[in-house]
């Protein structure tokens, strides 16, 4: 079983090898769990784009402190953007400049917990708070 830093630096490393359908539904917990001591030693050695990746995953998983301190971390190189996932004709990606990182993954898989929501009475209101 792969540690959550190692989760990370794979995602970030090789998103187009992973699956990222239900990945709101735990990556806050992956990214809590993922201590930036641990992210170090699985990014030493790679390139600044892999490390700008990892700090952006860190920061949609609810981690600002330590996506912040990864950015501050990172290698020098060449500088951005660095894409996230593969561009597709029909749907363009985002640009996040804290992290120079062109994200064409999360705003397209992207449904952290409790975003679900149902029409009741014209109004919206959380599938999981509702009482019907």
């Amino acid at each position: 079983m792969w540690s959550p830093a190692t989760l990370v630096a794979f995602m970030a490393a090789r998103p187009s090898r992973f699956g990222f359908e239900d990945v709101g539904e735990w990556l806050d917990a992956v990214c809590g769990a993922a201590a930036v001591e641990e992210l170090v030693c699985e990014l030493w050695g790679r390139a600044r784009s892999v490390w700008m990746k990892a700090a952006f995953i860190m920061w949609r998983g609810e981690q600002p402190e330590a996506a912040a301190e990864l950015s501050a971390l990172a290698p020098g190189g060449a500088r951005g953007p660095y894409k996230f996932g593969v561009p597709r004709r029909r749907w363009g990606g985002r640009t996040y400049g804290d992290f120079d990182v062109v994200d064409y993954i999360f705003e397209r898989y992207w449904e952290p917990p409790g975003s679900h929501f149902v029409c009741w009475d014209g109004e919206p209101s959380s599938a999981a708070s509702s009482s019907l």
